[in-house]
């Protein structure tokens, strides 16, 4: 009987480690499989694991003779900075611009990327927040620079 126990016992444990393994491997190829996705499809990705999660914080908004237009994700750390700070210093009371969503909304990533390319930038470039600033047909990212636009305009 105890000769029959033994590799039973031994049989068990490398089934579970198996299971362990398989299991752990399967979650890193999800993972991976985005690494060489260009940003669009990462975004669309994303959408897809997120659209039932959370809801944009505002609507996307856009006024006539806008001097910039403000791209920015609804669940993006970076924009909330830059949505925080345009709240704080009622920017949107003294400057016109656009304030579009992109991740939820598709025509507004698509203009996104059709202003991206404009200023030069490659598709794997584009992120949020993202400024295209009609005036002077120029592009930046990263709330920072976003911010400093902003200030010098108000």
């Amino acid at each position: 009987m105890k000769k029959i126990l033994f590799p039973i016992v031994i049989l068990v444990i490398i089934i579970v480690a198996g299971i362990a393994i398989y299991s752990s491997t399967k979650g890193e190829e999800k993972n991976s499989s985005q690494e060489g996705a260009t940003e669009s499809e990462q975004l669309e990705n994303n959408q897809a694991n997120n659209s039932d999660t959370e809801e944009p914080a505002e609507e996307s908004t856009a006024t006539d003779d806008a001097i910039a237009i403000l791209f920015y994700g609804y669940t993006c750390p970076h924009c909330k900075t830059v949505n925080d700070w345009l709240e704080k210093n009622n920017v949107k009371d003294k400057i016109k611009f656009d304030h579009l969503e992109v991740y939820k909304d598709k025509d507004n990533n698509n203009l996104l990327t059709d202003k991206a390319k404009s200023c030069g930038l490659d598709e794997n470039q584009i992120g949020v927040p993202f400024l295209y600033d009609i005036e002077n047909n120029k592009c930046m990212s990263g709330s920072d620079k976003i911010i400093e636009f902003f200030e010098s305009k108000i």
